[in-house]
């Protein structure tokens, strides 16, 4: 197989033997890909060691058959403003997701826009958590776990702004949760449900609903599995300085 000028984002890489990387990446059209980028941990860019830094978008060119190919070429689509510190967690949050959820050489174009959008959201003051609730909720749509915001599975009837549900996963929000384990449910309002089918998420409570809503499902999908992207963030928040060492790294 080969392959050339394929649009795509580096979710992640590590050290392949003494100076290449095996990176993952997201592509427009081939989806999930792995390759090997030979030399890769020598390249220069303007003065810099990381050329396939995560959050730019690429022009990718690689051959190879199976699950693993070889980078043949990068080259820089127009730079995209860069993430620092809360919203470089959210990518690397944003990026686990994919990794996790998603199956190799499985396109996902219109995901591939979304995530997209998301990276250029978090980069906006006060847009952060708005972009990471509606990315969670088209991800799960685009891996066939999309959400029921607008129905009470246990009576048929339309959600109502003014009642309260119990969100039940693969299922929907139900008003009547008899039956139903603890751990099997997350109280949500109507009002947020609406709020989120609309994607009109600015309200403050409605956030919080949606972040809980969101870990709690996303989770689910994990079989509970923790997240580092997760864990890297609450020992920033925890240690200022290592949270300003991640962004240096990020730009180095």
């Amino acid at each position: 197989m080969k392959a050339n000028n394929q649009s795509g984002f580096v979710l992640h890489s590590y050290h392949y033997r003494e100076s290449s990387l095996i990176i993952e990446l997201m592509t427009r059209q081939h989806g999930r890909v792995s390759l090997v980028a030979k030399g890769a941990r020598r390249w220069k860019k303007r003065g810099t060691n990381t050329y396939l830094r995560s959050f730019q978008e690429f022009s990718f060119s690689w051959v190879g058959k199976g699950e693993m190919g070889t980078l043949t070429g990068a080259e820089e689509i127009p730079p995209m403003a860069g993430l620092a510190r809360e919203a470089l967690y959210c990518g690397f949050y944003v990026n686990e997701l994919l990794l996790k959820l998603l199956h190799r050489h499985d396109p996902h174009e219109q995901l591939y826009d979304y995530y997209k959008n998301c990276l250029e959201q978090l980069s906006v003051p006060g847009e952060m958590e708005i972009a990471l609730r509606l990315f969670e909720k088209r991800l799960l749509l685009e891996t066939g776990y999309g959400l029921v915001l607008d129905t009470d599975i246990s009576t048929g009837k339309p959600v109502s702004k003014d009642s309260d549900y119990h969100y039940l996963p693969n299922q929907g929000p139900a008003s009547d949760n008899r039956g139903q384990p603890e751990r099997g449910r997350c109280a949500v309002s109507g009002k947020s449900l609406i709020a989120f089918r609309d994607e009109m998420i600015d309200d403050r409570q409605v956030l919080r609903e949606l972040k809980v809503l969101m870990r709690y499902l996303i989770d689910h999908q994990l079989n509970y599995k923790p997240l580092t992207s997760r864990n890297m963030f609450s020992g920033a928040i925890k240690q200022p300085g290592r949270m300003e060492a991640t962004n240096l790294e990020q730009d180095r």
